[in-house]
């Protein structure tokens, strides 16, 4: 299901190139109906829309069933957030701070491939389409789903999508789980910001300047209906060896629920920082 992207959606893609990390979406075609349809093996293919139906429970049964997410209820809820929405949520946050471009996200035209193993393999976004500020794409470019006046709008478009299309599958987990809403919508949240400043630092940008943008772009999805709870934030090491601006976490993961050797991440906002600047300075002192 490839499709030949061009103009302002491969600009998106291009500008992800130099990243280091980038987790990007497939996409193409809307799939058929079948199970040799798709570009890694696939046993079936389901819409956001289909998979908040009741799919998105029988493959978490199955996958802590099978021993690939740990028995342990709130970690493996985290851990399942993750592999459904980590692509999406870079597209938008990394479209959004790297092109001023947001992907259009739909409820019926986002896919889920459910693979031969019961894992979900990288969504699909079908027909894409982008929305862009003015001047981003040549006029009336079929690529290009609205051109919106400013970066308030264009976050309030992107943020619509991904309320839309994340939200039926957020809040079928959580009922599911009875892991809250609001500690599931915290890993988006989080990884809104994380996406934005990680390109900066890789980039060589102004890594004050993305937390801001990522600010802006959270907030537009917490008014367009993701219940708010810990907001993620900076910190400032003073000139050491792990000098820096760095971020923590507004949610835990709770990994260390599932792994007592595991610990706190280096991230989590259950870590004391004067235990975290070490660790970072281990990790990250190059």
């Amino acid at each position: 299901m490839p499709t030949d992207l061009a103009g302002p959606v491969r600009g998106l893609l291009d500008a992800c190139a130099p990243l280091t990390f980038a987790p990007l979406p497939a996409f193409g075609s809307a799939p058929t109906p079948g199970p040799d349809d798709a570009p890694e093996p696939a046993r079936r293919w389901f819409s956001a829309e289909e998979f908040a139906a009741g799919e998105v429970r029988a493959v978490f049964d199955a996958l802590r069933a099978d021993g690939n997410l740990p028995p342990q209820v709130q970690p493996a809820a985290m851990r399942y957030m993750r592999s459904l929405f980590r692509e999406l949520v870079f597209v938008v946050s990394a479209g959004v701070y790297l092109t001023g471009r947001a992907v259009e996200l739909r409820p019926d035209g986002v896919w889920f491939p459910v693979l031969a193993d019961g894992a979900t393999g990288t969504p699909l976004v079908a027909a894409p389409r982008v929305a862009v500020l003015p001047g981003g794409a040549p006029a009336g470019h079929p690529d290009v789903a609205a051109v919106v006046p400013d970066e308030d709008a264009l976050d309030r478009f992107a943020a619509a999508g991904l309320v839309a299309t994340c939200g039926p599958v957020i809040e079928d987990l959580a009922r599911h789980t009875r892991v809250g809403v609001r500690t599931l919508w915290g890993y988006v949240i989080d990884c809104l910001h994380f996406y934005m400043l990680n390109p900066a630092r890789r980039l060589g940008r102004d890594m004050t300047g993305a937390w801001a943008r990522a600010s802006r772009l959270a907030a537009a999805v917490i008014e367009a209906g993701a219940p708010r709870r810990a907001m993620p934030r900076m910190i400032d090491f003073p000139p050491t060896v792990c000098e820096g601006l760095w971020a923590v976490r507004g949610t835990c993961c709770f990994d260390y629920k599932a792994d007592a050797d595991h610990g706190y991440c280096v991230t989590c906002p259950l870590e004391r920082d004067e235990l975290r600047r070490p660790r970072l300075a281990v990790a990250f002192g190059s």
